[in-house]
């Protein structure tokens, strides 16, 4: 590692989360993060690698950026891409500071107090005295001076917010620089051991440059020139379709095929409308020459499979999906009994391999010393986990359920991280929810509403939409770092100051514009929806103990 990669990534990570949090409150365009392979990052990468870093090679070839750089600049980045957007910025302050808000205009919250029952530190601080300035400047923005065009960074009623942050910043950081210790772990099994195919990592490589070289092998290809120039063509084609419809052809990349939907009664049940009307994204298009074929097929084929199944279980009179978001049906436990599965036969395979790792973290003597950097990062994982779990606990949480909430969290992360470095699926979601997990086995009547609130509104705001989470991009940039042979222990270290600067940033950045401009109305999903699902939630099982006259009974439990 050099020092102007470092200094470059983590100048990077600040404006790539900069230009995320501007362009989804401000500009309200197509996300720039979305799913593991962020726009923003491969996208600029490419640029540089093909437009910047020749000239470079050409004015003084010491000054170009080489692999290795190059892929640390990518490390210090990516790390960062889970904050800005749907890993947690999306939804951290519209699910913290809105449900002051709701508790007036929804029925039924303030007569079930359901607001009150989530820990005041886990909710901004507002009063009568300030909420006009947090509550209403939230929403609409603060009231400006008419000689200013913005409001002060001092403007944004910080000491609102003070107390919560204090709790969730290091709640989340704990957790997320433990998988990132974690990541340490399980990267010498999954990559040397197991030799996985890393096909995002994989792709990375294929761009950067080798030794004595400005560019990629891929970048010096022709083929790709070709490809990129057909499909640059046809987006611009459209591009000006949009502006001179009259003139312009349209190059369809979407087509509806939901006429036969009719000869297929039992697929046609299973929601097949989504798959009737696909739509070619060259990205993917392109991607799939990186995967095996099999696993190409599989996830071709799996959707049409899963809705012919689905319409088969309706036949039948059984609903998978039979409810809310977070509510507790077949479709959660069926898909927790596959993520579970997969955690044990990976735990299985590579059991002999950890156990050394986390003997020598703990101190005890074994034989064949693992890599320094995994049993450092088994120190970290534990350590990190052990804080999360103690943080739940103070706020009220049961130290056996708070146990049980880290380690299916962790288990969540651990198994979209594997899917993501086997096959390469780039935007992937669990649909299951630690919360409703622990709510199916124990049951309401165990769970009293103020316990089972607490960990609704954690996994709304870490584990709601795990497309951006944080382990597969460890994960993959890892690997990425060892094949271009950066030693990967004093890169994770500077990744996690990279995580933390950005937080910072990406944190204070969000509350200047929301207050600003007002919070993201256009955000349907985040404001209207995740913003209530904790309380709803809560508000219904509520009813549920209400009915049987076991509400009391819960409390003492």
């Amino acid at each position: 590692m050099t020092f102007r990669s470092i200094i470059v990534g983590l100048l990077s990570a600040c404006v790539v989360c900069m230009a995320t949090i501007i362009n989804n409150h401000v500009i309200h365009q197509t996300h720039l993060v979305g799913n593991q392979i962020p726009i923003v990052v491969y996208g600029i990468l490419i640029l540089f690698i093909v437009l910047i870093n020749p000239v470079l090679w050409r004015v003084r070839r010491a000054s170009a950026f080489t692999g290795k750089e190059l892929a640390v600049v990518a490390a210090l980045t990516l790390v960062t891409c889970s904050i800005p957007q749907s890993g947690l910025l999306r939804y951290l302050t519209p699910v913290l500071m809105l449900p002051h808000h709701y508790q007036n205009t929804e029925p039924g919250w303030s007569g079930q107090g359901v607001v009150e029952m989530v820990p005041e530190r886990m909710l901004p601080k507002v009063t009568e005295e300030n909420k006009d300035e947090a509550l209403g400047g939230f929403l609409k923005g603060l009231v400006r001076p008419s000689d200013q065009e913005h409001i002060r960074f001092m403007d944004v009623p910080w000491r609102a917010w003070a107390g919560t942050l204090m709790f969730w910043g290091p709640l989340i950081l704990a957790l997320w620089i433990g998988l990132i210790g974690l990541s340490l772990v399980v990267h010498r099994q999954w990559s040397d051991h197991e030799q996985l195919a890393y096909p995002i990592a994989e792709f990375a490589n294929s761009l950067l440059p080798d030794k004595d070289q400005c560019v990629g092998g891929v970048i010096r290809n022709r083929l790709f020139w070709v490809g990129a120039i057909i499909v640059l063509g046809i987006h611009t084609i459209n591009y000006l379709h949009a502006w001179f419809p009259d003139n312009m052809i349209l190059v369809h990349r979407s087509f509806d095929l939901t006429g036969i939907a009719d000869l297929f009664p039992t697929f046609k049940r299973g929601w097949e409308q989504p798959l009737l009307r696909p739509t070619i994204y060259f990205t993917v298009v392109g991607f799939a020459y990186f995967l095996a074929t099999d696993v190409s097929l599989s996830l071709s084929l799996g959707p049409f499979v899963y809705c012919y199944l689905t319409g088969w279980f309706l036949r039948h009179g059984i609903a998978l999906q039979a409810g809310g978001y977070m509510h507790l049906q077949p479709l959660t436990f069926f898909q927790f009994g596959g993520f579970m599965a997969m955690f044990i036969g990976l735990a299985v395979m590579g059991r002999h391999f950890y156990g050394r790792v986390f003997r020598s973290a703990l101190f005890f003597p074994v034989h064949h010393v693992p890599d320094r950097s995994a049993i450092w990062g088994a120190r970290i994982f534990l350590g990190g986990l052990i804080v999360f779990i103690s943080l739940l606990w103070g706020v009220g949480l049961d130290w056996q359920l708070a146990t049980l909430y880290g380690i299916l969290t962790v288990v969540l992360f651990v198994v979209l991280s594997r899917v993501v470095a086997e096959t390469g699926f780039f935007h992937l979601q669990a649909w299951w929810f630690p919360c409703v997990v622990l709510m199916g086995f124990f049951g309401p009547f165990a769970l009293h509403p103020t316990t089972y609130i607490i960990m609704i509104l954690v996994s709304v705001v870490i584990a709601h939409d795990p497309r951006e989470t944080l382990m597969p991009f460890v994960v993959n940039f890892l690997k990425l770092l060892d094949m271009r042979g950066v030693k990967i222990g004093p890169a994770a270290s500077w990744c996690v100051g990279s995580l933390v600067l950005a937080m910072l940033v990406s944190v204070m950045l969000t509350l200047y514009v929301e207050y600003d401009r007002g919070t993201n109305h256009a955000d349907i999903w985040a404001i209207q929806v995740a913003s209530k699902l904790a309380f709803r939630e809560v508000i219904h099982f509520s009813q549920h103990l209400a009915a049987q006259g076991s509400m009391e009974q819960a409390r003492e439990i």
